[in-house]
């Protein structure tokens, strides 16, 4: 069954066709490994699609390494054994492998020279300054926000405290001059309402405020503790700011500002950059060891590619070489019938072939003429000394 096997693989010209399928792959998934690096450096490290194709890479460099190792022992085996055109074999192979393992070298050289100079300058010192100081500048401006609200939350205070025993008994009253103090300190919104939760007045567009759903019990305990307590959140688009009025009765003043949904938004992808670059810069060793092996892993596996595709091109040229020097040999021993293989590629090897064939011929034709005339001559010496056999006087040869 293996006998069957190895004949058929052998007949369709197996070996082959998985070799050249092997190489379009490496190539590929090396294609694939270096643009994964080059677009995708965001993910990290540990990308599953990195990671993925390092196992690819993997996998074809062990399976092409074993086809080249293979066809080398092969080359081994034949220049052992002394088989003609081995040597030159050899050589070009030899020669092929150097020409294309050169150039990969030092391509992958530059590459990790310029991918360590390149981590060098993205986590230094310049860049970490610019890093930080972005978020740094966008914090300022919620920051801003947040003084402000809290500035304008202690003078509305202190406007409605003044006025505070005639306008607690008069709900309506104390409604407009809310919504006029909202007004006039460019605020969105704000409600007076009770520690037991009970909303006492409301500006004209407070409709989105809940003071029970919104405020945690700690805001509550702080502000009644004197603090002036402002509250942001990461899906709102307002600050807010909580202060007591009045300490008696247990009343708080709630109002509220909304920040440019745009500005939030900048914010948030600057932080979230920042967290980012902090974690990148952190693992930069790591990072830069995971790359380095990345980049050697594939340029070993184009190296291999190089080598196979330089063993098949001096396989290819040698071919012809060395079944014209066993056909030569035969000759030489005088199988004149003997003929070399041609092919129809159109080159100098092809050409040599028929020359070689034409040769052959000549000297076949030759030889079956020499033939001939030497069975020709036989022929005639055989007749001579039959006539002279019998004839019983002697011949006198005269010159004249």
């Amino acid at each position: 069954m293996l006998r069957r096997l190895t004949a058929w693989a052998n007949r369709v010209g197996l070996e082959r066709k998985l070799s050249i399928g092997l190489l379009f792959a490496s190539a590929a998934a090396g294609i694939a490994t270096y643009g994964a690096l080059t677009d995708r450096f965001v993910v990290g490290p540990g990308s599953k699609l990195l990671i993925l194709l390092l196992y690819v890479d993997l996998i074809l460099l062990v399976l092409l390494g074993a086809v080249v190792v293979r066809r080398l022992a092969v080359l081994w085996a034949e220049r052992r054994r002394g088989l003609a055109g081995s040597r030159l074999h050899g050589q070009l192979v030899l020669l092929f492998s150097v020409v294309a393992v050169t150039p990969t070298i030092i391509v992958a050289i530059f590459s990790l020279l310029f991918f360590n100079l390149g981590v060098d300058a993205w986590f230094s010192d310049r860049i970490k300054t610019v890093v930080d100081e972005s978020l740094s500048v966008a914090e300022a401006y919620l920051q801003e926000h947040q003084h402000n609200v809290t500035a304008d939350v202690l003078a509305m205070a202190q406007d409605i405290t003044q006025s505070a025993p005639s306008l607690m008994e008069n709900p309506t009253r104390l409604s407009q001059i809310l919504s006029a103090q909202t007004a006039l300190r460019g605020l969105t919104e704000a409600i007076i309402f009770d520690g037991h939760g009970n909303l006492l007045a409301r500006s004209g567009f407070s409709f989105s405020m809940e003071f029970d759903a919104d405020l945690p019990k700690w805001a509550l305990e702080r502000a009644r503790n004197g603090e002036v307590v402002v509250l942001s959140s990461d899906t709102d688009d307002r600050v807010r700011a909580l202060v007591q009025l009045d300490t008696l009765f247990d009343i708080f003043l709630y109002v509220g500002r909304s920040v440019d949904p745009r500005v939030l938004s900048h914010l948030d992808r600057t932080r979230g950059a920042v967290k980012l670059y902090d974690a990148l810069a952190q693992q930069r060793s790591e990072i830069q060891v995971i790359f380095v092996v990345i980049f050697a892993v594939v340029a070993v596996l184009l190296l291999l590619a190089a080598v196979w595709v330089g063993i098949a091109i001096a396989a290819r040229l040698v071919k012809p070489i060395g079944q014209l020097i066993r056909v030569a040999d035969r000759v030489g021993a005088g199988e004149l019938d003997i003929r070399v293989s041609e092919n129809d590629t159109g080159n100098e090897l092809a050409s040599l072939s028929r020359a070689f064939n034409r040769m052959t011929e000549q000297l076949a034709e030759q030889q079956h003429e020499l033939r001939a005339a030497n069975e020709q001559l036989d022929d005639r010496r055989r007749f001579t000394e039959t006539v002279l056999a019998g004839v019983s006087a002697g011949v006198i040869g005269l010159d004249r």
